[in-house]
């Protein structure tokens, strides 16, 4: 049975598939099964996140799609992944590597990882995080971290079931 299979077979049963995310404005959404993306674009969602766009995507992938580009069109417009606005490589550094970039930018040294990665977005433009990390990836947005973070736990319950 498919994970996709499986999810709706749940959700006749009782088992909801709800995850919430905020949206751009901070607002509160929730996904649902009707919602959901097709098995190939939630696979999709996998391969890209965290891939930088500069990657070739691999033929076995694009051969999936009548029309890829359509596709990773798609996925952009209903809100499942987002532009890097030369924001993602922050998420990948340590701490001191943080620290070292704000301390170029002249800015506080103090607070845990999220608060560094915050400062430096809020005080510095695209441009100045290109000279950094000139990488730009394909970044799940909040609507699609929370599918993608379901997918995996219902994988995972599958797999010990």
């Amino acid at each position: 049975m498919s994970i996709l299979s499986y999810l709706f077979k749940k959700s006749i049963h009782g088992d909801s598939f709800n995850k919430s995310y905020k949206d751009e404005d901070n607002n509160t959404n929730s996904i649902d099964c009707s919602e959901l993306l097709n098995e190939k674009e939630i696979f999709l969602l996998h391969y890209l996140y965290g891939r930088k766009i500069a990657w070739k995507i691999d033929d076995p992938v694009k051969s999936l799609f009548k029309d890829f580009d359509k596709e990773l069109s798609y996925l952009f417009e209903e809100g499942y992944l987002q532009e890097d606005e030369y924001s993602f490589f922050l998420q990948q550094m340590n701490i001191k590597a943080l620290k070292a970039v704000l301390k170029k930018l002249s800015l506080s040294l103090s607070g845990n990882k999220e608060i560094l990665i915050n400062r430096i977005l809020e005080n510095s433009t695209p441009e100045e995080r290109k000279s950094i990390c000139s990488d730009q990836y394909y970044v799940l947005s909040e609507k699609g971290l929370a599918l993608n973070s379901k997918f995996i736990k219902t994988g995972k319950q599958k797999k010990s079931a």
